[in-house]
């Protein structure tokens, strides 16, 4: 807006000129006063424009948006990988965040932070995934509880329990007459 104020009292002032030029070639006398007076005019209307236009301000403050932080989620499950029916603990903690959701294995919404204890339902992993979100743009994590497959271990599959350690005896006692 002050770049167009300006320009338009330069052109104002270059127009003047030129009349006045003109009219004086022209053979016709125009008194000095009167153009006087109504460059006088412009000039008052143009310092007017440019006050309103805001150009006595100077240099435009330079505003800046602050972005809100992002949320943090994370899930931490210990142990990583155990046998079906075994137990880990699964913790979980936030940031930034107003409320916190489970999903996959576990669901519901949850506490800023906590830990709970769960248990290897079968013979695949479970997936435990935590989204928070507040202000800022929400957050995902997700832990694994896997199958354990060390040496040794007993595992459960379906209805019949396989081990794959050494072999142990059983004894039982058998009762009744012999014939």
């Amino acid at each position: 807006m002050c770049s167009f104020a300006v320009t338009l009292y330069w052109i104002l002032l270059i127009q003047l000129g030129l009349e006045e030029g003109l009219k004086n070639e022209g053979g016709m006398q125009v008194p000095t006063g009167s153009l006087k007076a109504i460059s006088l005019v412009f000039v008052m209307l143009l310092f007017s424009a440019l006050v309103l236009s805001g150009c006595n301000k100077g240099t435009p403050a330079v505003t800046t948006t602050q972005t809100a932080p992002r949320a943090t989620a994370n899930v931490n499950i210990n142990p990583s990988s155990v046998m079906p029916g075994q137990s880990a603990t699964l913790s979980w903690s936030s940031s930034n965040a107003s409320t916190c959701t489970a999903s996959g294995t576990w669901s519901g919404t949850l506490g800023m932070s906590g830990s709970i204890t769960v248990v290897l339902q079968g013979a695949a992993a479970q997936s435990y995934t935590l989204t928070c979100s507040g202000v800022g743009l929400p957050s995902e994590s997700t832990a694994t509880l896997a199958v354990s497959q060390e040496q040794g271990a007993c595992a459960v599959h379906g209805a019949v329990r396989a081990h794959s350690g050494k072999r142990t005896a059983t004894r039982r006692k058998l009762t009744g007459t012999r014939s």
